[in-house]
């Protein structure tokens, strides 16, 4: 990540078990050896597939379907639960989650997709035409690792995007204007982490401001309109992809006490070690699950990045 007078963030993932695999067709799921409930670890294959309707290209539908199959993954290991109260209102095209749906869903699972492979990917398609008849279909081997502790459902995190839609571009300076608000429901260490495709990178701490702690019900928000004013400090959306419309994914994260971030980010020690430091998806994963459940709450936020124009 580039902080100059500019700051440039990318994305970081972030596997959600809140996200329910409602979207696409799901295959044959099984259980490759035993999984007994004390196992730290086990490994399943899943499959999923996605169809690709309207501007869906099939790298997009690529990426759909893996992060279903994961979700899958999950829940034949761990299940979920939902909290009382949870709108599991959906659009009218199933093929496609309503945003509502995303941001209203509090499952609290206890278990993460550390590590995956591709075992088949290939687009089918159907002789009629029909629309969906096309679809991306991929097959994988997970392995889901099981959490420590037990949710603390009082310990909660809100946050808030600016935009649901963010104009990018392929640049790291010039889309538009990315800004988030996160609010811990008791005292709390913050950390604000950004998923684009396979790569996750933390946006804060960065190499200009730690973790912040931030007393409960107070609202951080990043960049500050101190940092903006300041330092003219700025978050502009991206396309990492090059592809006409991408969704990411802002992580807000909050913990009860202080957390080590990832071995990298420990062994940079001056602010040019820091910039482009990335993970990938399960790098951050296999961090994360060494949090325990009862001492963290998270909130997934996702967002639109179209391409401008210029960039294509």
């Amino acid at each position: 990540m580039v902080f100059a007078v500019a700051m440039t963030a990318r994305a970081v993932g972030q596997l959600s078990a809140q996200e329910a695999p409602v979207r696409g067709g799901l295959g044959r799921a099984r259980f490759v050896g035993p999984c007994a409930e004390s196992a730290a670890k086990c490994v399943v294959e899943t499959e999923a597939s996605i169809a690709l309707v309207g501007d869906r290209s099939p790298d997009q539908a690529r990426v759909d379907a893996l992060r279903d199959a994961r979700l899958e993954a999950v829940r034949m290991v761990v299940g979920t639960r939902l909290t009382a109260g949870a709108d599991l209102r959906v659009s009218a095209d199933s093929e496609h989650f309503d945003s509502r749906y995303m941001r209203s869903i509090r499952e609290f699972t206890s278990g993460r997709v550390t590590d995956f492979e591709v075992l088949a990917d290939e687009v089918l398609s159907s002789s009629d035409g029909a629309p969906g008849a096309t679809r991306r279909r991929v097959r994988i081997r997970a392995t889901v690792t099981r959490e420590r502790g037990t949710a603390d459902l009082s310990f909660r995190v809100s946050a808030s995007l600016n935009r649901q839609v963010f104009e990018g571009r392929t640049d790291a300076v010039r889309g538009d204007s990315i800004e988030v608000r996160v609010t811990p429901s008791a005292r709390s260490h913050l950390y604000v982490i950004q998923i684009t495709g396979d790569s996750a990178e933390f946006v804060v701490p960065n190499q200009m401001q730690s973790a912040p702690e931030v007393e409960g019900g107070t609202t951080f928000t990043f960049p500050s309109a101190a940092q903006q004013r300041q330092w003219r400090l700025n978050w502009p959306a991206r396309s990492a992809s090059g592809r006409a419309r991408e969704m990411q994914w802002i992580v807000a994260l909050a913990t009860k006490r202080p957390v080590a971030p990832p071995e990298r980010w420990q062994r940079a020690k001056t602010p040019r070690e820091l910039d482009g430091l990335r993970m990938g998806r399960m790098e951050f994963e296999r961090w994360l699950v060494e949090i325990p459940l009862n001492e963290r709450a998270l909130l997934d936020l996702p967002f639109e990045v179209v391409l401008h124009e210029s960039s294509r």
